[in-house]
């Protein structure tokens, strides 16, 4: 990372000039692109995920709910901790990659007085002939290939307990991969 462009040049912009410039951005008032909201953070860390992250972001493409009304976007490593606060996630359990992003989450959830799930990050698991990826389940489900997320044929702990496996068996078999 080059110092000279560390930390951005508008890093100590006055609270009422980024309030105008968010609003700005949220009438669609700037080219997309051009312009983000970023997260106030340390840049002093050894994490560079802690160097003020992206909060929104401008894309001009049509919001699943708001249609084209709306062309902020909210980043995924501000929005993570925030949705498993508000739903009471206890546990937030995630692949290695982003172990790194740990530190951010907290520091997101601290500075907004939120509640803090326990986050662990684990490797991937991979079982032949079986579909695991969460999109692709998805569709089974959405496409009524099955019939739900708790059939016995998904590979969720719902499916697998349907199946008959107790949860003795199921925490063995996690405990035996280590």
């Amino acid at each position: 990372l080059d110092p000279a462009l560390l930390p951005g040049r508008n890093r100590d912009t006055s609270v009422e000039r980024n309030l105008r410039l968010f609003e700005n951005m949220r009438m669609g008032m700037y080219d997309e692109g051009t312009y983000t909201l970023r997260l106030k953070m340390d840049f002093e860390s050894a994490n560079p995920n802690m160097y003020d992250l992206v909060a929104y972001r401008i894309k001009y493409v049509p919001h699943p709910h708001a249609g084209k009304g709306w062309c902020i976007y909210p980043a995924y490593d501000w929005t993570h901790g925030i949705c498993d606060s508000l739903e009471r996630i206890d546990y937030s359990c995630c692949t290695l990659e982003f172990e790194t992003r740990r530190e951010p989450y907290y520091w997101i959830l601290w500075a907004l007085d939120m509640y803090r799930p326990n986050v662990y990050e684990m490797s991937r698991l991979n079982i032949e002939y079986t579909v695991l990826s969460k999109s692709w389940l998805i569709k089974l489900v959405d496409n009524n290939h099955v019939r739900g997320w708790d059939d016995p044929r998904m590979p969720t702990i719902s499916g697998l307990r349907r199946r008959g496996y107790t949860k003795d068996i199921l925490n063995n078999f996690c405990n035996d991969l280590g």
